[in-house]
């Protein structure tokens, strides 16, 4: 029983210790990439831009750019929900979910590559300092760990995929289940963007609903197992 208690306690403790690691003491590449986009989308909001038209932004680039944007920022931060809306509202569903599959692939393996190369190192460095590790997940709960981390709505899309990469996850259950479980959490904001587009009132209040309720669980889940 103890050894139990103990497992699902280090499973717990993993999202602590992500908040953790994105709070070092010194600026390296990635971070300070981080601190250059924001500075950039505080210059364009003060100057009158909105949320809304960053999406709209991205709606009007051409097939090449969008796929090139989306293949890039949100591994830098952007939040990918984004381009998601956009892809809905741009193209069709089927379109839009096929562009994020594509893009989506791309992006885990770019983060578990990058994490498990030069990140790993820094993460490690900074954490020791602390007195603490890399945190590890039982492999008896690591499916199930990893489909629902990927799928419920809470974190930003660039840190899951980093800090689900700098534990001890074998590629084979980081990629083949988190990345059919991010395309799939993924349909309600593209179906959402669509419906926006057609101008379909009573589809897009179904998935804004929908959105809330993803966020109302994973409140809800947090504060039943004390994440």
């Amino acid at each position: 029983m103890k050894a139990i208690e103990s497992d699902l306690q280090n499973s717990r403790t993993i999202s602590t210790h992500s908040r953790q690691r994105h709070t070092p003491r010194r600026i390296n590449v990635g971070i300070t990439v981080l601190v250059v986009l924001a500075l950039l989308l505080a210059f364009a909001m003060q100057k009158g831009w909105s949320l809304t038209d960053v999406r709209t932004s991205l709606e009007g680039l051409s097939d090449t750019a969008y796929a090139t944007a989306f293949a890039i920022l949100p591994l830098l931060g952007v939040p990918v929900s984004w381009f998601l809306i956009a892809a809905g509202a741009k193209y069709s569903i089927q379109d839009g979910l096929l562009m994020t599959a594509a893009c989506m692939c791309l992006h885990n393996l770019v983060a578990y590559t990058v994490a498990n190369s030069w990140l790993r190192g820094s993460v490690t460095q900074l954490l020791a300092k602390r007195g603490k590790q890399l945190p590890k997940i039982p492999e008896k709960h690591q499916t199930w760990f990893m489909v629902v981390f990927a799928t419920v709505p809470g974190l930003p899309y660039s840190i899951k995929l980093y800090s689900m990469a700098l534990t001890n996850m074998p590629f084979r259950k980081y990629f083949w289940l988190g990345w059919p479980a991010y395309v799939a959490s993924s349909i309600i904001f593209i179906g959402f963007g669509d419906a926006a587009a057609d101008m379909n009132g009573p589809l897009a209040l179904l998935f804004g609903l929908c959105l809330v309720l993803g966020f109302v669980f994973t409140f809800w889940l947090k504060e039943k197992q004390g994440l």
